[in-house]
């Protein structure tokens, strides 16, 4: 009897190990969270594409792709906050 309740344990734990991943990527819609490019890579953008100086990188979901908020003071003294892809690297707005 209680080499069939360890053989139960052992199944259950078993099972539970290897299905709790893969239950975790499904409801992501099969899609990775993690982007392709690092918040450094995002800065670059925006930086060669709007001079100034980055002041600020957060990362943040949108429509559960990753993106990357990179705030910038320009040289004119304005601040603004660009929007990149973290899949792609294209910037997707201001």
């Amino acid at each position: 009897m209680k080499l069939v309740s360890f053989f139960h344990v052992v199944f259950i734990a078993t099972f539970l190990f290897f299905s709790a991943p893969s239950s975790a990527f499904y409801q992501q819609g099969g899609k990775s969270s993690k982007p392709a490019i690092s918040s450094q890579q995002a800065a670059q953008i925006v930086k060669g594409r709007f001079g100034g100086k980055v002041l600020k990188v957060t990362r943040s979901k949108s429509s559960n792709n990753p993106v990357y908020r990179v705030k910038i003071v320009k040289g004119d003294g304005h601040i603004i906050t660009v929007i990149v892809d973290g899949n792609t690297g294209k910037i997707k707005g201001q």
